[in-house]
């Protein structure tokens, strides 16, 4: 039985559905139809949420708040070429309260956005805490393509996944909230103790040995991975997680042939143009930042030699030397991907597995880093349209660093 505070919801949801509430709520979503079409109040369960789908939930803020773009859960049929994917279900987080909702509205959008017509997109529950709307694909209408989430996963770009983001939609799962919920629950069992969260390092907490807390932590790992070659893949801040959770995708650019770009130097991966420079200010709730930073992440990855294909860079370096350990001419390695689309390192077979998160945090812009010295020497800046405006931005670091402006490492 739904609680007080739920039926004043409800009830008041109903009113304004009637035109009984003359109040605005905050921007919404406009429908043309006088007549609504779509009933909150009769789609709207107050169905409670599994604690580790909760936690998930609010990691999706949190990624939706940093990066201004919603989360994409999408299932691994999506990147196979022998599935079809069939599903038609698809759930939506929003950032709002449910009387904030305007839903004919809310759902015109979405079909306007993904460039489908009136009626291929139907709403069949609402769920709260966090605000969720299922919709289901239209797939009765012979009159036109049936809708799959595979096709709308096609149709999602950098421009539509900004419209989604001024609809305040924060999720995007194509597929079952139900599947996403069991995913979760396994992931859970996984996730390391959050009272242990703190800094491992010098000067800082550390022990020696393996730790035994009654998990399964892969004591084999060693094992299973002997003979394998560490590498590193730099990304984007914003795919970190939808790698974490899907797996490595092949590269678009690909200067030494198709396949999964990594470097065995970690400080080759750290240009920006693998691994994003990203500046988070004081306003965003991170609980491992405490004030204005520069961060990067960098994957740590298993790879089998045989998989591996020893290449030069690409950042036409000449004769800067990038790491003393590393010569340019084998600083870039293409791991086979066996023509998948996407490889998941959940998969035994994967050619590459992640086995790590590394972090960097600066106080000021890592191209002040004594060790980002060959930043500003890389050729790229005159041959990328794309990298100009970066390396014009690099120019007044090098002029900071010329004063002797310095970076430090932030390990608090």
């Amino acid at each position: 039985m739904a609680s007080r505070r739920n039926r004043d919801v409800i009830d008041r949801i109903r009113r304004m559905e009637r035109g009984h509430l003359s109040e605005e709520p905050p921007p919404r979503e406009s429908t043309t139809h006088e007549q609504k079409k779509y009933s909150i109040s009769q789609l709207i369960s107050y169905e409670s949420v599994p604690e580790a789908t909760k936690e998930f939930f609010d990691e999706c803020k949190e990624y939706y708040h940093l990066t201004q773009k919603p989360l994409i859960s999408a299932p691994d049929e999506i990147f196979r070429n022998e599935s079809e994917c069939t599903s038609s279900t698809m759930t939506i987080g929003v950032d709002r309260e449910p009387e904030e909702l305007d839903l004919d509205g809310f759902v015109e959008s979405i079909q306007r956005i993904c460039n489908f017509k009136d009626g291929q997109i139907q709403p069949v529950s609402i769920k709260v805490k966090p605000l969720r709307v299922e919709l289901k694909l239209n797939q009765r209408d012979q009159s036109f393509a049936m809708p799959t989430v595979k096709i709308v996963y096609s149709k999602l770009t950098d421009e539509t996944l900004k419209e989604f983001y001024k609809m305040r939609i924060f999720l995007l799962i194509l597929g079952s909230c139900r599947s996403l919920e069991k995913q979760q629950e396994g992931r859970k069992k996984l996730m390391m103790d959050a009272r242990y969260n703190r800094t491992y390092g010098p000067n800082h907490t550390f022990w020696k040995g393996p730790l035994d807390d009654g998990r399964d932590r892969g004591i084999d790992f060693n094992t299973k991975f002997k003979g394998w070659c560490i590498c590193y893949h730099g990304t984007q801040f914003q795919h970190g997680l939808s790698i974490l959770l899907s797996g490595l995708m092949p590269a678009k650019d690909v200067a030494h042939g198709p396949g999964i770009y990594t470097s065995p130097s970690i400080i080759y991966t750290s240009h920006p143009r693998y691994a994003e420079v990203k500046y988070i200010d004081s306003k965003t709730k991170l609980g491992f930042l405490k004030s204005k930073h520069y961060i990067q992440f960098v994957l740590e990855c298993r790879v089998h030699p045989k998989d591996i294909k020893v290449a030069c860079e690409t950042l036409l370096l000449g004769d800067a030397q990038v790491d003393t350990n590393i010569d340019n001419s084998a600083i870039e390695w293409v791991v086979n991907n066996y023509g998948k689309k996407l490889v998941d390192f959940n998969d035994p077979e994967a050619s590459i597995v992640c086995t790590g998160v590394m972090v960097r945090i600066t106080d000021r812009h890592p191209a002040l880093l004594p060790e980002s010295g060959w930043w500003f020497k890389a050729g790229v800046r005159n041959s990328s349209d794309g990298w100009k405006e970066f390396y014009q931005t690099l120019e007044s670091f090098e002029t900071q660093r010329q004063t002797g402006v310095a970076c430090s490492i932030i390990l608090e």
